[in-house]
């Protein structure tokens, strides 16, 4: 009877160590976000060019940008200025000049996102430049300036 009673034990503890488990179903939730405090931006300029000599039409290369991350509300607005008037300067002689005309610098403002946007950059030196200018080399240094600032 013992040994009955101790079998009749060990079963019910047996199925007293049986836990039942239940499906349920639960929802969570999980935010992702990130932020940066400024603005980032990178752009590229032309390189230092030579023109051929009697050209009429050269393409100087193209203002760029390979990063731009502005606020929504803010642009990115890139001016150029000459040091010499949008005049080729002879070395030898200062008052010897060839005046020309810098196209698609008027207007380059990037908006935020617009990464793959170029702004290409055209000379123009007219034949009458070209028929007073003296021999000798010519030279202008154009300086590029980028402003963030609200749109």
């Amino acid at each position: 009877m013992k040994k009955a009673i101790c079998v009749g034990l060990a079963a019910l503890m047996l199925l007293a160590c049986a836990v039942p488990a239940f499906a349920a179903s639960v929802v969570g939730t999980c935010e992702i976000s990130t932020q940066s405090s400024e603005a980032a931006y990178e752009i590229t300029i032309p390189a230092s060019t030579e023109i051929p000599w009697e050209e009429p039409e050269w393409a100087l290369g193209e203002v760029a940008a390979t990063k731009l991350q502005l606020a929504y509300d803010h642009v990115l607005r890139v001016t150029v200025a000459s040091a010499n008037d949008f005049s080729l300067v002879n070395d030898n002689d200062p008052t010897a000049t060839i005046g020309y005309a810098l196209a698609g610098a008027d207007a380059m403002v990037f908006q935020p996102g617009a990464v793959e946007t170029a702004f290409p950059l055209t000379i123009a030196v007219s034949e009458d430049q070209w028929a007073q200018a003296a021999a000798g080399r010519h030279a202008d240094l154009l300086t590029f300036t980028a402003v963030y600032e609200a749109a």
